[in-house]
């Protein structure tokens, strides 16, 4: 169960660490963060960063005013933890984005259960599909996004706990994983493109969270 608890490092964008981190350092200090956003020329150079790499460049043309925040890897995991909460996406400005944080788990203190927040659970859906077959699945994780930001949009609103049923996630997986194959041997060996293989997988995917969504929530 925890392979769904933690975001996949290739929805981590530097773009989405840059306004995270306006809200964590100083006024003082946020207009030396990632100074060479500035300059490019195209944001999709500066998403093709590493995360490290990015926070290096900033502590680096800092002028030391970053220091203060300890070393790179102090830095990188106190955003880390910062920016680690439910709905974080509407607070830091981040709606068209992946999901960027890790679902959080509680536990009752009368008999142990497990809860989690209702949006955390479009996080764990966004890891599903990170693990499907497929290999680089960035395409079909960019499709399906603004799908589950609009479900999500309908229980933001409040903060509402549900049972974590491990059972029930891992069998929605397996639905998952075996609509996903029966698409990849549909297609396998046929010469198509990737961007009709994409929507192709989006299509299946969207039309079975759907499902997920309305028997999950008692949404309409």
């Amino acid at each position: 169960m925890s392979r769904f608890l933690e975001s996949c490092k290739c929805i981590e964008a530097p773009m989405c660490l840059h306004k995270e981190g306006f809200f964590y350092l100083l006024n003082e200090t946020v207009r030396e963060f990632h100074p060479n956003l500035k300059n490019v020329h195209c944001p999709k150079e500066v998403l093709k960063k590493e995360k490290a790499e990015s926070l290096h460049v900033s502590i680096d043309k800092s002028n030391h005013r970053l220091r203060m925040y300890g070393s790179l890897e102090e830095l990188s995991e106190n955003i880390t933890i910062y920016k680690n909460f439910p709905g974080n996406s509407q607070y830091f400005g981040l709606s068209g984005e992946p999901y960027q944080t890790n679902p959080i788990i509680y536990k009752s203190l009368k008999n142990d259960e497990k809860y989690i927040v209702k949006p955390d659970l479009f996080v764990i859906f966004q890891n599903m599909i990170t693990l499907l077959p497929g290999g680089n699945l960035m395409e079909i994780i960019l499709r399906v996004v603004p799908f589950l930001k609009r479900r999500h949009a309908s229980v933001q609103k409040t903060t509402e706990f549900v049972k974590f049923d491990e059972k029930r996630i891992e069998e929605i997986y397996k639905k998952m994983d075996e609509k996903f194959n029966k698409i990849v041997l549909v297609i396998k060996g046929g010469l198509r493109s990737k961007i009709f293989i994409a929507l192709k997988c989006f299509k299946k995917i969207c039309i079975f969270l759907n499902i997920i969504a309305k028997n999950f929530f008692n949404n309409p």
